[in-house]
Formats: structure tokens, C-alpha cells, sequence
């Protein structure tokens, strides 16, 4: 599997499809393969790849790779699979578990865009996204099972299940190790039973595997984290590139942090400048930032994590409260500002991030940290357990 440097990041194996309504090329292939033996062919390798690696996931699988073999070959290379996953545009993908509807939106030329996906996310709740690769779970009887799908390609990798005896509280993360070119999934838990640890304060523990290598789950070391850190692993995990952190949104004082390769937890001290009264942390894709919540007023500031030291940096501030009257009257509340208003996701980084009324599902502000300004989005979503996750459509996994 291609996970975006060009090599293999997942073994062929124990892979499977699944049938997924594809919708309706926007491009005319059956008039392309019709005169693929005179002008395409005429056209220079390189003009050809630079032109197929800016179509959409979906389009070059379901449709582009059936033009003619010279197509199929050199969509299905690495480096096909990786630069396409370099010119590939990432959003924000959206998880409606009440009415079963799993959308995607995106700043495309300036604009945002949402669109259905045709794959529907089956868990309730505890997904994620890397690389365009979605990791979901299901209940089977007394153990927990896990895939990993593409839904461009449909492929599926299946996960070793995992037994629930004993075990409570589960959360799980899938991250991309470059060093080793592999995906790896982590899983927390709270152990209520568990003879190998000596540790009468270890209350979570973590496990990871190998996508397509593994048969079974292996151990993460965590007796060197302090008890009140090891609380934090129960707490909902944020993926970036080649990590997984864990923190809480509210009064500690540290986040951890999973290196996929090392597969080492650290823990990173949080500086009394960030000890805000409320914290969001979200991902950028390829780093964590953490949006502060100031005083009793909607004024945020953003700060960014750099992983492999813990190091943060302010970046940018969010001022609600210099759009009131906007707020007003999108929300059509005099008391808009001093409503609760929480960050969702960054739907491009460096540029729009989204936030959201507490108590009004639909109702949601996308907010330009560049130019201050704002607008209304209406995303369909759930009240009390709204998923946004970072996503991109890829190939990875084609080869």
C-alpha cells in the first residue's frame, strides 16, 4: 500500500472490497478511450501523468484506470499513488451517526464545498482518518473487531479483534510511521483485569498493531508516565503525522504524545502560558494545535505543537466577540456571544477553521484566521456527538 512517499505502507493481505454506489463521472471516459489510440497516446508520458494525478480518487479508480492498460500502469505505481496523494485536496470529513450520512467538505479554490460521500461510516462513534484510510470497529459477540477501508478503492484491511472481558472504556487512533513506511492503529482501554502489570495506579493501557503485518495486538510501555497522566489516555485521541496525542480539554497541565514508530509514549509539560480555562485540541494533518479558550468571551488563541519536542508556538487569536451583530444575525440570538461556542475542526490550516454552537447542530461558523472574517455553514451532524476528522481522498492502498 501507497501511504503517501511512494512506497508500500500496508501488506497485501487479508484484504477484502466492499460494494459502494459510485456516483457519476464528470468526465466523458468512454469518449477518451474511444481516441486513446491516436491523441492520448500521442501525448508525452509525463503530460499524461500530470494530467491523471489532479483527478478525484474516486474517478481515477472507478473509471480512468479502464482506459486502456497504459493508463492501468501507470495509475497503479507508487509514485502515481504518492504524488496524487500530494495534489489531493484535504478537508474535513463528517460523520452523522443518527441518520447515517458521512459528507466531506473542503476549500476548494477558495470556496467551501461539501459533498455525500458514497461510503457511509458504520461506527457510532470512536473513527478515524488518515491518509484517505478510515478506521472503524464493531462489536462481535464478546470481542471488538476493526478494519481499515479505503473508500475510493474499497479495499479493506482487517485488524486482529480484541476481547472485551475485562476491559472498559476503549478508544483507538491510526497514524503513519514514514520511517518504517507502515500504518500502525492504537488502542486504549481501561484494564480492570490484568495479571502481567504490577502497577496498582495503571488504570489505561495501550496496545497497537501493525495494519497488515500483525496477527495480534502488542504492548506499550507506559509505567514511566505519572499517574495523572496516564488519566489522559482515556480521553479522545488526535491523530498527525506519525503521532497520536492524548489530552484533556479542561485543567491538566500535559499532553501525551505516541510516536507510531518508536512506539514510545512522552509526556510534554503544558507551560502555565497555556493553562486556559478551556482547551480544544485539533489536528492539522500534519501537526496538533490547541485553540485556548480567553476569559468569558468567544476569543480563542491558537497555538502548535511540534511533536518531537513538545515546543508549542502561537500562531494566531480568534476574535468573536468583533463579530457580534454577524453572529446575530446568522444565529438569530441577541445572546449569540455569550452562547458556547467550541472549535470542530480545521477545514484548511493556515486558513479556515470551524467552529460550532454548542446547542445548535446545524448551525456552524467558518471562521478565516487570515482575514477575520466569517460565515454560516448549515452541516449536518450530531448534537452530542459530532465527528469531524482530517481526511483526504486518496489511492493509498492501490498498490
Amino acid at each position: 500500500m501507497d501511504n503517501g512517499n511512494g512506497n508500500s505502507g500496508i501488506a497485501e493481505g487479508n484484504c477484502n472490497y466492499v460494494p459502494v454506489k459510485s456516483p457519476s463521472p464528470p468526465y466523458d471516459f468512454r469518449r477518451c478511450k474511444e481516441s486513446s489510440t491516436n491523441l492520448l497516446d500521442s501525448l508525452p508520458d509525463e503530460l499524461l501523468f500530470n494530467i491523471l494525478v489532479h483527478l478525484p480518487a474516486e474517478d481515477i479508480y472507478d473509471y480512468a484506470m479502464l482506459v486502456c492498460r497504459k493508463w492501468y500502469r501507470m495509475i497503479r505505481t507508487r509514485n502515481f499513488v504518492h504524488e496524487h496523494l500530494q495534489h489531493s485536496t484535504p478537508g474535513l470529513l463528517l460523520h452523522n451517526s443518527r441518520n447515517k450520512t458521512t459528507s466531506f467538505a473542503a476549500v476548494i479554490q477558495g470556496r467551501i464545498e461539501l459533498s455525500e460521500c458514497s461510503y457511509t461510516i458504520r461506527a457510532y462513534d470512536g473513527w478515524d482518518s488518515c491518509n484517505g484510510l478510515i478506521l472503524e470497529y464493531y462489536l462481535f459477540g464478546a470481542t471488538l473487531g476493526f478494519h481499515v477501508i479505503n473508500p475510493a478503492t474499497r479495499k479493506i484491511y482487517e485488524i486482529p479483534r480484541f476481547s472485551r472481558r475485562g476491559t472498559i472504556d476503549h478508544r483507538w487512533g491510526i497514524a503513519y510511521s514514514a520511517a518504517s513506511d507502515e500504518y500502525k492503529v492504537a488502542h486504549t482501554y481501561e484494564n480492570k483485569v490484568d495479571e502481567d502489570e504490577d502497577d496498582d495506579d495503571l488504570h489505561y493501557v495501550v496496545d497497537i498493531v501493525t495494519v497488515g503485518v500483525d496477527e495480534s495486538w502488542r504492548r506499550v510501555c507506559t509505567q514511566h508516565l505519572s499517574p495523572e497522566s496516564k488519566v489522559l489516555l482515556g480521553k479522545d485521541s488526535v491523530t498527525t503525522e506519525g503521532f497520536i496525542h492524548y489530552m484533556n480539554s479542561f485543567d491538566d497541565n500535559c499532553v501525551l504524545t505516541l510516536n507510531v514508530e518508536t512506539e514510545t509514549i512522552t509526556e510534554y509539560a503544558i507551560s502555565q502560558g497555556l493553562d486556559y480555562k478551556f482547551r480544544c485540541c485539533l489536528s492539522t494533518g500534519k501537526s496538533l494545535s490547541m485553540l485556548g479558550k480567553c476569559g468569558e468571551g468567544n476569543y480563542w488563541e491558537v497555538w502548535e505543537m511540534k511533536s518531537e519536542t513538545g515546543e508549542w508556538t502561537e500562531m494566531y487569536s480568534i476574535d468573536l466577540e468583533a463579530h457580534k451583530s454577524k453572529l446575530e444575525e446568522l444565529y438569530g440570538k441577541k445572546d449569540s456571544c455569550s452562547s458556547i461556542i467550541v472549535p470542530m475542526g480545521w477545514l484548511k490550516y493556515h486558513e479556515v477553521v470551524i467552529l460550532r454552537f454548542l446547542h445548535s447542530a446545524p448551525f456552524h461558523i467558518a471562521y478565516n484566521v487570515r482575514t477575520h472574517e466569517i460565515d454560516s455553514l448549515e452541516l449536518a451532524c450530531d448534537s452530542f456527538n459530532p465527528a469531524f476528522k482530517v481526511h483526504t481522498n486518496s489511492l493509498v492502498g492501490l498498490v
